[in-house]
């Protein structure tokens, strides 16, 4: 009985010992080979778009490598908040345009008339209508 169950036990060690070899031998394999072909992690990175007075105009997320520097994590927040800081511009530069347009007309219009109580009635509206960045 004593040999039965002496066997029993070299039997059921030796089999879980040969299955832990295999295990870790494959393991080693798969990560060794896994890690060379492996493309570098990648990262989401939230660009707020921002003029330099701290108005926040938009955020954009942008997926980088992780290995890139702080650097260069930066520069390309920049290029993804460029067309932001463009349309923003514009917006505001358009609305220059038409507020100078308007007191141009304002200044040429009779003094106390209902034009010039319009014209300057609209420029109010436009200013006031206008973004809190082009103020």
């Amino acid at each position: 009985m004593c040999r039965v169950l002496f066997a029993v036990i070299m039997l059921s060690t030796a089999f879980s010992a040969f299955a832990q070899t295999i295990e870790v031998a494959s393991c080693t394999d798969c990560k060794h080979d896994s890690l060379e072909k492996k493309t570098p992690p990648r990262i989401l990175i939230k660009a707020k778009c921002a003029l330099l007075d701290g108005i926040v105009l938009g955020q954009q997320l942008i997926e980088v490598d992780a290995s890139l520097s702080a650097e260069e994590k930066r520069a390309m927040a920049e290029r993804a908040c460029q067309p932001i800081m463009d349309e923003a511009a514009a917006k505001c530069e358009d609305l220059a345009n038409r507020v100078g347009a308007l007191k141009s007309e304002w200044r040429l219009a009779e003094y106390r008339s209902d034009r010039e109580r319009r014209l300057a009635k609209e420029i109010k509206e436009a200013i006031a209508a206008a973004p809190t960045y082009c103020k």
